[in-house]
């Protein structure tokens, strides 16, 4: 399996700055300042294929990579921009030679020259370049915009959202490239906006897969309606194939104790027993299953030459229902919350395959196609009603301005000027 793209920056250390950073990203979004403000999204299962049909969602490739959030701030001391990659550890990565200007219209409006107080939502991916040689590049991929400009956006709908993120941060932000000086280092990488369809554009989906220049494992089915989560969220659906279906655990090995000459050691050249632990949350674990390594698979990890105990690992089960190696998360502090490593099992035991998912399309699409003509009735209706309302309020000031004038019409000049003249000598004199 490749490895993961490596987290481009400086790594703020100092813990006053990263408690400040932190706390300043929860004030945002009024969230809890230690953990991870990312939404997460659950397994897809055979009774989530009902959910695309009953609601409107977004659907995307699920590319192999580094979840990030990306966030625009200033600097308390020069107040100069400075932008930060988020891990899933909470841990911030202050980047270089990356800027995002606000669009000329914003500056004027705010008076400020980029946009403070901006979070997206992203993966970092080792992409292979364009020329199809040579060494693989990092590309963020950006799917959701939780913030911009001091502005919570997560209440939003999710198009309102990528609406936000495509005019207001994107769009600057390329036009900036194109004017940027050629002696200038590069940014630290390439930023590529997620090609999102409807939900019933699955095989178009799979078709761009074909060219992307990045790993792709899968799909992810987002909510159209539904607010951004900051935490598990029922209404993001991750869907692999049964074979890439995995779960994160923590890995112990057991080394076999060995007698020679009456004495006992472990053996740590000989293949142990591993050991996978699911995350209970808190400090705790729970040991639920094995993970199955051949002699080869042994020899590879000792040849790695790196510790292999207590650390987050990454398996799949094979066609005879093994767990197995395939990689080592060390982006992560903690493995998989029992939750989640049930909703797995599911998702594999009762498994959707890529071909039922183009089965349903077709269904999906008229489900779609009947909720957006009971919005466009509805819009319409309401658009009638407001039209009605404003004829008949046309009409009834019409009507008063009609009454006023035929009043005025009505009283004899000569009189209303001897009511003026004798008011105008008398002023304590009612008029009549």
């Amino acid at each position: 399996m490749e490895a993961l793209a490596t987290i481009p920056g400086t790594q703020i250390k100092d813990y006053n700055h990263l408690d400040h950073l932190r706390h300043e990203v929860a004030n945002l979004l009024e969230t809890n300042p230690t953990s991870f403000p990312g939404c997460q999204p659950v397994s897809f299962e055979r009774k989530h294929i009902s959910k695309l049909l009953q609601e409107d969602f977004y659907v995307c490739e699920k590319s192999d990579g580094i979840r990030c959030l990306l966030y625009i701030t200033q600097s308390p001391h020069t107040r100069k921009e400075e932008v930060y990659l988020i891990n899933r550890k909470n841990e911030y990565y202050l980047l270089n030679n990356i800027n995002f200007p606000l669009s000329e219209e914003d500056q004027k409006l705010t008076n400020e020259r980029f946009p403070v107080g901006t979070l997206i939502d992203g993966e970092l991916v080792l992409s292979v370049p364009k020329s199809g040689s040579g060494p693989k590049e990092l590309t963020y991929l950006v799917f959701d915009c939780i913030a911009f400009h001091r502005k919570l956006l997560a209440k939003r709908t999710f198009d309102k959202r990528l609406a936000y993120f495509r005019g207001k941060l994107y769009q600057p932000y390329i036009e900036a490239l194109k004017r940027r000086a050629p002696n200038l280092p590069p940014p630290p990488f390439d930023i590529k906006f997620k090609n999102m369809e409807f939900s019933y554009g699955i095989p178009v989906i799979f078709q761009n897969m074909k060219k992307l220049r990045h790993i792709s494992d899968g799909l992810i089915f987002t909510s159209r309606e539904a607010p951004y989560v900051f935490k598990t969220d029922e209404m993001i659906l991750k869907w692999k194939p049964p074979s890439q279906n995995t779960v994160d655990f923590l890995l112990s090995l057991e080394f076999p104790l060995v007698n020679q000459d009456g004495e006992e050691f472990l053996d740590y050249d000989a293949k142990p027993i591993c050991h996978l632990k699911i995350w209970m949350g808190n400090e705790r674990y729970q040991l639920v299953e094995t993970m199955y390594l051949t002699d080869d698979e042994w020899e590879q990890l000792k040849s790695l030459n790196e510790p292999l105990d207590d650390r987050i690992v990454e398996c799949y089960q094979d066609e005879k229902h093994r767990w197995r190696y395939m990689r080592f998360r060390d982006d992560k502090d903690n493995g998989n919350h029992f939750t989640i490593f049930s909703k797995v099992i599911n998702s594999i035991e009762d498994c959707v395959t890529k071909e039922e998912l183009f089965s349903a399309c077709d269904s999906i699409k008229k489900h779609w196609k009947i909720r957006q003509k009971l919005a466009d009735d509805r819009m319409r209706a309401e658009h009638e009603r407001h039209r009605a309302e404003k004829a008949k309020w046309q009409r009834e000031q019409e009507r008063r301005h009609a009454q006023l004038h035929h009043s005025n019409d009505a009283v004899d000049p000569e009189k209303r000027k001897g009511e003026f003249m004798d008011s105008e000598q008398d002023p304590k004199k009612p008029k009549v």
